[in-house]
């Protein structure tokens, strides 16, 4: 396990003794910063800047800057428009067990 390892495991079991709420903000954020590096990583790998992926998706480069830095996450109307203008699909994923980003996949439900 590498220091950075050991602190992502302490800072959960901080949260984890706090109670639900911390848990539940220690997963919000990483949400949150999540999706940013999505952003920031598609946005290199493309060889965009943030002024062009606005003209490309409409979304003002200032917000496109704030999304990337994790000061905010966009709408599901903004993360659409970016995620088109990036030629990449939306939707939904979970994390697998060895922490890796998986996108869910449909199944058929039953109503209840």
């Amino acid at each position: 396990m590498t220091d950075f390892d050991q602190l992502i495991e302490d800072i959960e079991q901080e949260a984890i003794a706090e109670g639900p709420e911390a848990v539940a903000a220690l997963r919000s954020l990483d949400s949150q910063l999540h999706i940013a590096g999505q952003l920031l990583a598609l946005r290199h790998r493309r060889g965009l800047t943030q002024r062009q992926l606005s003209e490309l998706s409409g979304i003002q480069q200032a917000d496109i800057s704030r999304i990337e830095c994790g000061e905010t996450r966009p709408t599901t109307v903004t993360a659409k428009r970016l995620a088109d203008a990036l030629g990449v699909d939306f939707g939904f994923y979970e994390t697998d067990t060895t922490r890796k980003t998986v996108p869910v996949e449909p199944t058929s439900v039953k109503a209840a």
